[in-house]
Order: structure tokens, then C-alpha cells, then sequence
């Protein structure tokens, strides 16, 4: 048994984008470089849609079974998260970087103080 990482499968998508959807020589050109049988290529596919949560996996899997509705709902879901996250970090990021700038002016206050004092 095999098993086919999601990844592989994006590859796949971004490579027959030029070609007409899913065709049967796409798939067995890319199943026969990874020593598969389009078939097995094919369940695994179909298969990586069911195993994940990932919306991005779910999207693709369900552009590959021709479920556009599916799709377009699980790709606007996999964006929507992926915005969230990039705002979330750089909120963290932004947060961080005025802690280490307080933390740096209190530095400078004190030495500053000290060769007053000094």
C-alpha cells in the first residue's frame, strides 16, 4: 500500500493547470513518475480528501472530483484561516518587537542613570 502526501497532489494540480482538467494521460504521466498506477494515483487523491482537516487538502480534493461548489467553499475557508493566522502572527510579531523596545529603553534609562550617579 501506498500513501499519497497532499503535497504531491498540489504538485500535480500546479502542473496540469495548462491542460485540459484532470485528463486520463495527466494522471497517468504523473502516476507513472511517482510508481504508480493511475488508478492507485487516483484513489489516493480521492482519498487524501477524506483524511484531512486541512480546508486547503479538502479544496483540492474536491476541484480534483469536480465538486466546484465544495471546492470554492473549502479554498474560501483555507484563505480566510490563512489571513487570520498571518494577522495573529503579526500582531505576536508587532507585540514582541514593543516589548524588546520597552525592554531596550529601560536598559538605556538605567545605564544612564548609573553614569549620572556614578
Amino acid at each position: 500500500m501506498f500513501e499519497l502526501r497532499c503535497s504531491e497532489f498540489e504538485l500535480f494540480c500546479s502542473e496540469s493547470a495548462a491542460k485540459p482538467l484532470w485528463s486520463s494521460l495527466d494522471l497517468d504521466s504523473v502516476a507513472k513518475q511517482y510508481g504508480f498506477t493511475s488508478e492507485e494515483f487516483d484513489k489516493a487523491i480521492r482519498a487524501c480528501g477524506t483524511k484531512t482537516t486541512d480546508p486547503y487538502d479538502v479544496g483540492l480534493a474536491a476541484l480534483y472530483a469536480r465538486n466546484h461548489d465544495a471546492a470554492t467553499s473549502s479554498l474560501k475557508d483555507s484563505l480566510k484561516q490563512r489571513e487570520e493566522k498571518l494577522v495573529a502572527d503579526h500582531r505576536t510579531l508587532s507585540n514582541e518587537g514593543t516589548e524588546s523596545k520597552l525592554q531596550f529603553s529601560q536598559s538605556e534609562i538605567r545605564s544612564r542613570v548609573r553614569d549620572q550617579e556614578g
